[in-house]
């Protein structure tokens, strides 16, 4: 991937995950990550015209995980007692990492894709279908989840771009 697709990849996350922030605020965050080989921001403004494009399962997945939006993540109703309370260990486990910093308040953002991802991996995972993992697993499954949730999100916007 080359260091216009990495900004682009970039963006595309920031974009759906941050509430909508602007190009100029794109720009901005780009820059503390590329520095002086930033892309511009007439480059961001479009970027940001073929992000409305994408149909809105995929941009559902993007956004932070809500429970009401399963049968976008391709999760049939059935399960959603249990995708909560596996939204809930993992929460669990994410503030008892080093992941997130001291003193953080309130849930960890998990977008749609990555509880998507952790999903199948506890299912695989689970032997007795109950949600009952060692801290070696959950981290293992997170790990995974994220690892398969990006590979996921890059070849979506491949393939839509």
């Amino acid at each position: 991937m080359d260091n216009n697709d990495k900004q682009m990849y970039t963006a595309y996350s920031l974009y759906f995950t941050n509430l909508r922030p602007t190009s100029e605020e794109i720009r901005n965050y780009l820059e503390t990550l590329f520095g002086a080989d930033t892309v511009d921001e007439n480059t961001i403004n479009l970027w940001i015209e073929k992000f409305m494009d994408i149909p809105e399962n995929e941009k559902r997945q993007e956004e932070t995980y809500h429970w009401d939006y399963l049968e976008h993540y391709g999760i049939d109703w059935i399960h959603s007692r249990k995708v909560n309370e596996l939204y809930e260990l993992f929460q669990t486990y994410l503030k008892t990492s080093d992941l997130i910093p001291v003193g953080h308040q309130g849930p960890v953002p998990i977008s749609g894709r990555e509880m998507k991802w952790i999903w199948r991996l506890a299912n695989r995972d689970s032997t007795d279908g109950i949600f009952k993992f060692s801290i070696q697993i959950t981290k293992a499954i997170w790990e995974e989840a994220v690892e398969k949730a990006v590979n996921e999100q890059e070849r979506t916007l491949d393939s839509i771009l």
